[in-house]
């Protein structure tokens, strides 16, 4: 005769499958960290050890180092002047010795201070310059509802261009930041995602895109290696959230976090990002883990630096 199972053993399966999606989960999450840290694909490796849950992870522990031996190899072409026809070209970060400051916004955990923020000098153009702050100064989603959203209809943009604008710079200073054709073109995005960047937009106070981050910062899909392109947040960004890793340490030495990118990301409610590794990842628009790096064009004939 057949047996009824009970309202209780059908509950047991529930939680042991509940209980396995959560093991499998975790195990997919720190196995595909681990891929990306090699030069792999996060995501498809994320899905492969979701499903296959333990051999995948075993796989992906055993596999080769991508970015060492991509190492390597630069390195033997450096020592020995041969060139290597099938290394991938990539951009050449810029050398960001030039720093000025300019506005001020709180940099201490408890958030009274009004501390003078240090901009990195990315580009010189006639009588204008490109800036981006040097650390994270403060966390924000990209959009504070999980939808489908660009950089145009996002949040994290109205929020620049008003709540920050407003609090760290003074009216005098506002008049030397210039109003920006942000170009959100598929060319500023990463050409791996099909997503949609959106209208331009005229803003003061913007984000970088993928495009200018590869040609600024040299960051890329694959090189989470990229401590050029790692930030650390302030203390304030970090009170308010900033995720930060241990393991991956900025060019001085500082635990770095993540900060959002103004392009797509895979999905249209995911925004680019850089990794505390310094490549290129994505995220759910609404997290709210993510560094904000600003970025502007001043006008220097006003001769405020």
């Amino acid at each position: 005769m057949y047996r009824y199972n009970s309202g209780a053993e059908v509950f047991g399966y529930i939680v042991a499958l509940i209980v396995l999606l959560i093991i499998n989960g975790l195990l997919a999450s720190n196995a595909s960290d681990i891929a990306q840290d090699k030069g792999y694909e996060k995501r498809k490796w994320f899905h492969m050890c979701f499903w296959l849950s333990l051999p995948a992870y075993l796989i992906v522990c055993a596999m080769p180092d991508k970015n060492l031996a991509e190492a390597i190899r630069q390195q033997f072409t450096v020592n020995t002047g041969k060139i290597d026809n099938n290394l991938e070209v990539t951009a050449v970060a810029a050398k960001l010795d030039e720093r000025v400051t300019f506005g001020h916004y709180p940099q201490m955990a408890e958030g009274t201070d009004n501390t003078a923020i240090e901009w990195l000098v990315l580009q010189k153009e006639d009588n204008k310059a490109l800036l981006i702050s040097r650390y994270g100064l403060d966390v924000q989603p990209y959009n504070t509802i999980y939808t489908d959203v660009t950089w145009e209809t996002c949040t994290l943009r109205t929020w620049l261009n008003s709540t920050f604008m407003n609090k760290a710079f003074t009216a005098e200073e506002q008049k030397a930041i210039l109003t920006t054709t942000v170009d959100n073109s598929s060319s500023q995005g990463y050409s791996g995602y099909s997503t949609n960047g959106g209208n331009n937009t005229q803003d003061q106070v913007f984000l970088l895109s993928y495009a200018e981050a590869n040609k600024y910062f040299g960051v890329t899909y694959s090189d989470s290696n990229n401590t050029e392109a790692r930030v650390k947040p302030t203390a304030y960004a970090e009170k308010q959230g900033a995720y930060t890793s241990s393991s991956t340490k900025t060019v001085d030495g500082d635990s770095a976090g993540w900060w959002w990118l103004r392009s797509p990301g895979y999905y249209q409610y995911y925004a680019a990002s850089v990794s505390t590794g310094g490549s290129l990842d994505d995220g759910i628009v609404s997290i709210g883990l993510g560094c904000v790096r600003p970025a502007l064009w001043i006008n220097l004939e006003p001769g405020i630096f």
